[in-house]
């Protein structure tokens, strides 16, 4: 997504210098701008003009074309990987107050019952496994990395803390929609 919006800006950037140009021209000329049938040195001609927003379209689907494959195999990945996190969305289910399954679990974890969340946490953990390495950007990295020391956090606490637990909860819904971001 960053690369299109990076080359929708240069081609905007480009349409502008043409219209810099045109008006430029056209206050040279006077009242000769729109004249379309004259052969003033000053007439805008539209032609080129043309020829110029379509070779900035051709550019813009030459670029589409030759970065398809990578954003393909990219969202391939992500999708390959997001499907191998059962354990944390069902962690992310537990753990959710808006939920009548959520407040079940967190109400049982505030009481001092914690072996529910923490073995899915552990489950959870064990299963983020190898990062992929297309999808492996700093940031991302980042992410997961939160995400995986909080659920290693929250699997072998040997007491209820909730605050811990939403932070955790925080850093692996971030995990998730990073993932999920290159999936759509």
């Amino acid at each position: 997504m960053k690369n299109n919006i990076m080359a929708v800006a240069i081609a905007i950037g480009l349409v502008g210098l043409v219209a810099i140009g045109w008006a430029g021209g056209y206050t040279d000329a006077h009242d000769y701008g729109f004249s379309l049938g004259t052969e003033d040195p000053y007439r805008v001609q539209w032609e080129v003009l043309l020829t110029g927003v379509m070779a900035l379209l051709g550019g813009l689907m030459a670029y589409r074309g030759a970065t398809q494959p990578f954003r393909h195999s990219l969202e391939v990945e992500a999708a390959a990987y997001l499907s191998q996190q059962a354990h944390v969305e069902v962690f992310i289910s537990m753990t959710d107050q808006n939920t009548e399954f959520g407040t079940k679990f967190l109400r049982e974890y505030r009481e001092g019952t914690i072996g529910p969340i923490t073995d899915v946490a552990k489950l959870a953990a064990k299963g983020m496994g190898e990062f992929p390495p297309i999808l492996a950007t700093s940031v991302n990295v980042e992410i997961k990395r939160k995400a995986f020391t909080g659920l290693y956090a929250v699997a072998y606490m040997g007491e209820p803390r909730p605050e811990l637990l939403n932070n955790v909860r925080v850093n692996v819904v971030a995990f998730l929609d990073m993932l999920r971001k290159y999936t759509r």
